[in-house]
């Protein structure tokens, strides 16, 4: 038998940053993952736009973020934040109502630049691919908002606290 170095055992704190275990969240920032980095400032401040940045505006060397950097700092912030262990229940909800608020809506100009980026971009570009791929991102996005809210959180005593027996005695019709 020859002396061998074990081999050593890649757990997965080893890796690096790992994905949340809620899948909701992991398919959030997996498709949060497709799109460019912050480094890719034009991009993202056609998101800000909703896409409506003129072409020349869109393409210029070196942007300056738009609006202060406010999309790029809360979405930087927030991804960061979610893929920490123990990412708390109000930084989920918050990443999920940023990419709510900055990819939600009839924007067919987000559309197209989301066409640009993600996977099956040589299939179309007519903003089809897009359309699909936001409301893709906003229907994980609004079921993580829902699910880590305070309000979703609470159990049935606090539900029957905010409906309490009306003052004149009557009750609901199941009882």
């Amino acid at each position: 038998m020859t002396d061998q170095p074990a081999k050593k055992v890649v757990r997965r704190a080893d890796r690096g940053p790992a994905f949340p275990a809620d899948p909701d969240v992991e398919h959030l920032l997996r498709l949060l993952a497709i799109l460019p980095g912050s480094d890719n400032v034009a991009f993202w401040n056609q998101v800000d736009a909703h896409g409506l940045l003129p072409e020349a505006e869109a393409t210029a060397e070196d942007p300056e973020p738009s609006g202060h950097g406010y999309l790029l700092n809360k979405m930087t912030g927030y991804i960061r934040a979610a893929l920490k262990p123990n990412a708390s229940d109000s930084t989920l909800e918050s990443l999920a109502c940023y990419t709510l608020m900055f990819f939600w809506g009839d924007h067919p100009g987000l559309w197209k630049a989301l066409d640009s980026v993600i996977p099956a971009r040589s299939f179309a570009s007519d903003g089809g691919l897009g359309r699909r791929y936001a409301q893709d991102l906003c229907d994980a996005a609004w079921t993580i908002a829902e699910r880590y809210h305070d309000g979703y959180r609470a159990d049935a005593a606090d539900l029957l606290a905010k409906w309490p027996e009306d003052r004149h005695g009557r009750r609901g019709k199941g009882e």
